[in-house]
């Protein structure tokens, strides 16, 4: 009570007078404290950037040349074979961290109908029927067509053709399809 000027000084440790003073030191320091830090890191971030060189972005170097189509081989139709995913399987480095989970996810979704799908549907026809489809067109009217499969995409020149000696569908060269 009697100590005059000193009793009104802030306990923050800013002077009545001074331009700085608050109400409520803690809060509102905290606050400009804040933004101070914020402006700072924003400031030093741009500095930075700007002692390293960056600046507008050049422009980006001409895409490179599309890959050469993959061969197509007969072989038994199997995860992998689908058009999706197969310009993915070269990458390398970073590319490849980002390119692996999308390969994989393709090679999954081939997998689930050509190893597990059209096999189950088989075993389920042959119960039924006693026997293999006999043809080709039999095979996709009464395997693919009546469980709803949908066969992943052939890269081009690439054509399926059931094997009715194996049992088996697989995938041709379009000039090597066996009769």
């Amino acid at each position: 009570k009697g100590r005059g000027l000193a009793a009104r000084r802030p306990s923050c440790g800013a002077q009545a007078n001074s331009r700085f003073h608050f109400e409520n030191c803690s809060v509102k320091k905290g606050i400009l404290m804040r933004v101070v830090h914020w402006f700072a890191g924003c400031l030093g971030c741009g500095l930075l950037g700007w002692m390293l060189g960056c600046g507008p972005a050049a422009p980006p170097p001409p895409p490179p040349p599309a890959p050469p189509a993959a061969e197509v081989v007969a072989q038994k139709a199997m995860a992998g074979v689908g058009k999706k995913g197969q310009s993915l399987r070269n990458d390398t480095g970073v590319a490849k961290m980002f390119s692996g989970p999308a390969s994989a996810l393709f090679n999954v979704q081939q997998k689930a109908v050509l190893e597990i799908q059209i096999p189950h549907a088989l075993q389920l026809f042959e119960a039924t029927e006693g026997r293999l489809p006999k043809s080709h067109e039999e095979f996709m009217e009464k395997i693919v067509k009546a469980n709803n499969l949908v066969l992943p995409e052939l890269p081009e020149g690439a054509v399926y053709k059931f094997d009715t000696e194996k049992g088996e569908l697989w995938v041709y060269p379009e000039d090597e399809v066996p009769e």
